[in-house]
């Protein structure tokens, strides 16, 4: 028998470790770990998009807790078993009623494929994945500026574009009816195929309907397109954690044989990456959705959120509003939603870091969940050489 000489074998071993490159790390939550290891009392974190209490502490809903508190109680056995590939079929229907507005006899189920995914971002990953194989799309419009992972996740599919439905991500600024209009006009006019970003329904109005207008809009079209959504649970449930989303392409006809192919390659994308969805986040959201109480609870919790965050934008553009700064700040009230594109310089934002402790991302995006701070940008905007 040969003897396997260890010492030789590593000699002639390429050192493939050694030329793995460097990649950029993702900004926001490098600086959020970075953020955590500060002992400063008074430091802010207004980089990471969750919701907080006036206290800056995690508010989690209290809908969210009683259906907790049932499912809790129920004694169910099958609780920790795997889930289809495609997803709680539950779950899902729940997801497209909440997304177009559908009762139980309409036609337009029969043109929807949906499979359920790890959050918002898992479903633009399956979505981006399914294109880049079957649509081979040439090339990939996104906002300027955008969510960075939309072109990180778009980047191998490489023609789409990339529409945020509500409370943009990070500008808060959101398109009209007649603009939306106008897109879709365009996407049908040239074959442009939409992919729709649904992370913040009900943050930008208060009311999830409301904010699902261009959803609905391009689902009811004259001429119907195709078209792909995003959904995700993360921020309106507060379920950051439990991952809970969806992935929904709409088509143009009703044909069972076209979606069950479809469904059939989402399944195969799924099957070789996570094989099956996580089970809790999706069972809190169908326990809420398919409960009238519940439901009616839950709405009026997203209203408060949303008011609430439209409160603490008031306050940050009155007190900015009011510092005698040759700045205009009135972007900051028209804008919506969870962030807020603050138009702070680079130098701005490193002298907040580093003199007050207060973090946020180098393009002066702030998460409008967190704390309003005005003194300190008032100092930093005060001084010529942070410009």
């Amino acid at each position: 028998m040969p003897t396997l000489h260890i010492d030789s074998f590593r000699e002639l071993t390429p050192s493939w470790v050694d030329a793995i490159p460097s990649i950029l790390a993702d900004e926001i939550f490098s600086l959020a770990g970075e953020c955590r290891l500060v002992e400063s009392k008074n430091k802010v974190d207004l980089l990471i998009g969750a919701y907080r209490s006036d206290d800056g502490d995690p508010w989690p809903l209290p809908s969210v807790l009683e259906a907790e508190r049932r499912l809790q109680h129920q004694g169910d056995a099958a609780k920790h078993e795997y889930l289809p590939i495609e997803g709680d079929p539950v779950y899902l229907r729940q997801a497209q009623k909440l997304l177009l507005g559908l009762d139980d006899q309409s036609k337009l189920f029969q043109r929807l494929v949906s499979v359920q995914t790890i959050s918002g971002s898992g479903a633009i990953h399956i979505g981006a994945a399914f294109l880049s194989r079957l649509l081979k799309p040439g090339c990939v419009w996104v906002s300027d500026p955008t969510w960075a992972p939309h072109i990180l996740m778009f980047e191998r599919a490489g023609d789409v574009i990339i529409l945020q439905v509500c409370a943009h991500n990070p500008t808060g600024l959101d398109l009209t009816q007649e603009q939306w209009k106008k897109v879709a006009e365009i996407c049908a006019r040239k074959g442009i195929f939409p992919f729709l970003d649904n992370a913040y329904q009900g943050f930008a109005t208060g009311n999830p309907e409301r904010d699902a207008w261009p959803l609905r809009y391009f689902a009811n079209m004259a001429n119907p397109i195709r078209f792909g959504v995003a959904q995700s649970f993360s921020k309106n449930f507060g379920l950051y954690g439990q991952r809970a989303g969806a992935f929904h392409l709409v088509l143009k006809e009703q044909d069972r044989a076209i979606q069950g192919n479809i469904l059939q390659q989402l399944q195969f994308i799924i099957r070789t990456e996570y094989s099956a969805p996580p089970r809790t986040g999706s069972t809190i959201v169908k326990t809420i959705l398919g409960d009238a109480d519940l439901k009616a609870q839950w709405l009026t919790e997203v209203s408060a959120m949303s008011q609430r965050l439209g409160s603490v934008r008031s306050a940050l553009h009155n007190g900015l509003r009011g510092s005698q700064l040759n700045s205009d700040f009135d972007h900051i009230i028209q804008q919506s939603g969870m962030f807020s594109y603050t138009g702070l310089s680079t130098k701005e934002v490193l002298r907040l870091r580093q003199e007050f402790h207060i973090y946020l991302s180098s393009s002066g995006r702030i998460s409008m969940a967190g704390y309003y701070v005005t003194r300190a940008i008032r100092e930093v905007q005060q001084d010529p050489s942070s410009k």
